[in-house]
């Protein structure tokens, strides 16, 4: 991950969906691209994830918008099918408190990343165990779901 505009890192600044192209743009070992005049910095990595099949799937997809957990699992699935990593994994999300509220496009792509160590879940205010999946992650939570892709999947 690159740092935002300003030099910093932000990491409790939200992550877009944009971001989170960027991110498997650079993992699959893309050169950066710098933007024509008129394009958005993303614009390279977006045409990429839409022709390698990474926001499959994925019926609210706007770059510019913000990622929730499931959106940005979703891409992180969707790139590693298209690798042809080992996806088969799966484990059940009754134990989230919250399991009920993740999408049904998404459902398969939690249940494989809580299986391959991803997502470990969270803890929200009453002491539960949460996915929030619909919440959207700070830049240090993709990081380090970006970092564990890393470290379980391609190698």
């Amino acid at each position: 991950m690159n740092g935002m505009g300003d030099g910093t890192f932000a990491p409790n600044a939200d992550t877009t969906q944009g971001m989170m192209e960027q991110i498997l743009f650079n993992i699959d070992g893309n050169e950066p691209v710098k933007a024509a005049e008129g394009e958005s910095w993303w614009t390279a990595a977006d045409g990429w994830a839409a022709q390698g099949g990474v926001t499959e799937g994925i019926s609210t997809h706007d770059p510019k918008a913000p990622a929730t957990r499931e959106v940005d699992i979703m891409m992180m699935f969707n790139y590693a099918k298209a690798k042809g990593y080992d996806v088969s994994a799966r484990a059940s999300l009754d134990s989230f408190a919250d399991a009920s509220s993740v999408s049904a496009e998404a459902r398969e792509a939690l249940s494989w990343a809580v299986a391959a160590g991803i997502i470990n879940g969270t803890t929200d205010k009453d002491g539960n165990l949460v996915l929030d999946a619909q919440g959207i992650a700070p830049r240090a939570q993709v990081s380090a779901m970006a970092e564990r892709f890393c470290e379980k999947l391609t190698k």
